[in-house]
């Protein structure tokens, strides 16, 4: 796996500060502003390009460029190409059931484009890498959603508040449970989420569960 620590340098800041820009945002406003998702899609593809273009300034003429700490393979940069065509598909494909909002969609395509790859190789998707950061955003965010309705059941359990049958309510507040994680948490919180669990996880969720809930070795 690519690991370039001069890439990382480049693109991982700029991609947290974003995030905590959009954070802070879509709490104080509720929506995510274009101007970030664009600004952060030219600066990756600034430094993608520049390290290209380095590349092959390396590879056609190699005495005088002969320093690997700015060389990006060609493989290197189709794979985060394809992974975001992939994150753009599925992010439009989210969009159009009405599953996020564009621009959760468009966030999550700015994170794939700039997240460095490396950072998956624990449970590295051939072509979709991004798939483990996507399980980290959802899992977290479903998990506190799950907990959140189970916790305003109790709460309307001791107030005398329900009016239908428990197991009605339940599954409307289930039923639901995008817009009430909404209205707790905007989706750019979870992003930010997912992404310090992939750093710190160097790939999904998953496999840490499996490895310590089941005891299996992953």
């Amino acid at each position: 796996m690519h690991s370039n620590y001069f890439l990382d340098i480049l693109l991982l800041p700029v991609l947290i500060t974003i995030c905590f820009i959009v954070v802070y945002e879509d709490f104080k406003e509720g929506k995510i502003k274009n101007k970030w998702i664009k600004w952060g899609l030219l600066w990756g593809a600034g430094v993608y390009f520049s390290f290209f273009l380095f590349s092959l300034l390396h590879y056609f003429f190699p005495k005088f460029f002969s320093f690997n700490l700015y060389f990006l393979s060609f493989s290197y940069l189709v794979k985060v190409l394809v992974n975001t065509l992939i994150a753009s598909v599925l992010s439009f494909s989210f969009w159009y059931f009405k599953f996020w909002s564009a621009g959760d969609a468009k966030l999550f395509i700015l994170v794939s484009f700039l997240f460095p790859l490396k950072y998956y190789w624990r449970s590295y998707l051939h072509w979709f890498p991004s798939f483990s950061l996507l399980i980290n955003i959802f899992l977290p965010a479903f998990v506190f959603s799950l907990l959140s309705i189970f916790w305003e059941i109790f709460k309307r359990l001791t107030l005398g508040l329900l009016k239908k049958n428990l197991t009605v309510e339940m599954i409307n507040l289930l039923f639901n449970y995008k817009e009430f994680l909404h209205r707790k948490i905007p989706f750019a919180f979870w992003v930010l989420v997912g992404i310090v669990f992939t750093l710190y996880l160097k790939g999904s969720i998953i496999p840490l569960l499996i490895k310590n809930v089941f005891f299996l070795k992953v």
